[in-house]
């Protein structure tokens, strides 16, 4: 079964046969369902089961569920109302609830049948129906670009030419990525005195802008604090302007970041499997995969631009390549608290520079916080030879893609 929430693997005819029939045995033979699994008994009275509500594992973010208890046919048992870990089985009693718990993903109450008859004494068995209540959706309609520093001036004005063959900008093409995630109210701190020329660059989006000056600058991570008023208290999405992103698929970058958001409804930051040898540009993150979510990983540390040394000591993330990292991709969705974080980091500085890595590393102690692999290219255009690799992908995910391979071809057999 497909939903709002992923694609579930439904009880099969003969459980479903199983469980009816358990009714009316003196000793109820339970589904032998994967452990991660918890079962939903639709023939149960009362159960609140729905076309909406599918089996399978609870997803982070909803509240304690409704249980009621069915076919308790057995003379051994106990009833126990224990935290457990629902993507594990685990009932060890889990030390950041609600956040995300030791064994790698979100913990939530529930309560738990253990079914000790003398035949599976060292068995533990649930058969339970479940009445799912989910929160407010995360809702993300603001966005952040970063433009002050002073590489960033000139680089967002930038002639390039998109994935069609038509001219514009590279902040043209960054407004592009935002809207089409569906967001239309668009900050962007800029160097005091830039807004006019950032304003008609913007061609098209220029309606959607509104601009904060940086002026006594603090660093990146003060830029983005300059538009705390613009975000209040809701999440927003959040994008460097140097760097140009292409997607692998029809979803742009922006638009799978925001989706997985809303889903986890936490603070999510993209990121890009990267070669050591550019660890000098990019913050790095370091965690654990979060489990039956091969792109998904529990953020527990974030640093700045690290060495390979500190790199290796501190942020290898299994499943990766060998002198591969789990770097940003200069893409966020980003809670309100992190404003807090920001700021408490400005009051504290006097005469440094305060970053976004080191509030993203407090953020993690603090509340769940995922990094998410995108299915797309981010190209630092502030690198050398930066611009012209980021024009080059764009030319090559568009529709001249064989005739830009065949003059790429010809340029390299001249030279």
């Amino acid at each position: 079964y497909k939903s709002d929430v992923g694609i579930f693997e439904a009880p099969t005819v003969g459980q479903q046969r199983r469980a009816r029939a358990a009714k009316s045995l003196p000793q109820s033979r339970d589904l032998k369902l994967p452990r991660k699994r918890l079962a939903l008994d639709r023939s149960a009275p009362d159960s609140g089961f729905n076309r909406d509500h599918r089996p399978g594992i609870l997803p982070h973010g909803w509240r304690r569920p409704k249980i009621g208890v069915t076919n308790c046919h057995s003379i051994h048992h106990n009833w126990a109302n224990n935290p457990i870990c629902v993507s594990t089985g685990c009932d060890l009693q889990c030390q950041r609830p609600g956040i995300g718990c030791p064994h790698g993903t979100g913990c939530l109450p529930v309560d738990l049948m253990r079914w000790q008859a003398p035949h599976c004494a060292s068995k533990t068995r649930f058969l339970l129906t479940l009445v799912f209540t989910s929160e407010s959706v995360m809702q993300i309609t603001k966005a952040v670009i970063t433009a002050a520093g002073k590489d960033q001036t000139h680089l967002p004005l930038q002639t390039v030419v998109d994935h069609s063959g038509n001219s514009g900008n590279a902040l043209e093409l960054v407004l592009d990525e935002i809207t089409s995630a569906g967001i239309d109210d668009i900050a962007i701190i800029v160097s005091p005195g830039q807004a006019e020329r950032y304003q008609a660059a913007a061609g098209q989006h220029a309606s959607r802008l509104v601009f904060f000056p940086q002026d006594n600058p603090k660093g990146y991570g003060d830029a983005i604090l300059r538009a705390k008023e613009f975000t209040g208290n809701d999440a927003f999405l959040h994008l460097v302007s140097d760097h140009l992103y292409v997607s692998h698929g029809k979803t742009s970058c922006a638009a799978q970041l925001i989706e997985v958001a809303k889903r986890e409804s936490c603070s999510v930051s993209a990121i890009q499997p990267t070669r050591e040898s550019k660890l000098i540009y990019y913050g790095a993150v370091g965690g654990v995969p979060v489990p039956q979510n091969p792109n998904l990983y529990q953020v527990s540390t974030v640093l700045e631009k690290p060495t390979p040394t500190v790199a290796e000591q501190s942020l290898i993330v299994a499943g990766q390549r060998s002198g591969h990292y789990l770097c940003l991709f200069g893409m966020h969705v980003l809670t309100p608290g992190i404003m807090n974080l920001l700021q408490a980091q400005v009051a504290a500085c006097e005469n440094g520079k305060v970053n976004l890595s080191d509030s993203l590393n407090q953020l993690a102690q603090q509340e769940r916080y995922l990094a998410f692999k995108v299915n797309g290219e981010r190209y630092n255009i502030g690198e050398k030879y930066g611009l012209l690799i980021a024009q080059m992908a764009i030319a090559l995910s568009g529709p001249d893609r064989d005739r830009i391979l065949v003059e790429t071809i010809e340029l390299l057999a001249k030279h």
